[in-house]
């Protein structure tokens, strides 16, 4: 006598993974700019702002060069990446 696989219940197992996604905050149109103190890192913060206005298809360049610059900021000696982000005198 050869035992048959249990079969699942498709209808059952499918109630449990249907459940309503979580609903996505939207930004706030309001929300003041996001900035650190780094003035490299704020430059390209402020590079990615106008992005929802443009085309999706658009945005792999902005990313990559904001991918790039950050790598940078981050690769920059400490004392030239405090430097950046210190306010000029004068």
């Amino acid at each position: 006598m050869t035992e048959q696989p249990e079969q699942h219940d498709l209808a059952a197992s499918a109630d449990a993974t249907d459940a309503p996604e979580a609903p996505v905050d939207e930004p706030t149109v309001d929300a003041p700019p996001l900035r650190t103190g780094n003035e490299r890192v704020d430059a390209v913060l402020e590079s990615l702002e106008g992005l929802d206005d443009g085309a999706v298809e658009g945005h792999v360049p902005v990313f990559e060069r904001a991918h790039e610059e950050l790598r940078r900021a981050l690769d920059a000696p400490a004392d030239e990446t405090a430097a950046a982000s210190e306010p000029e005198d004068g």
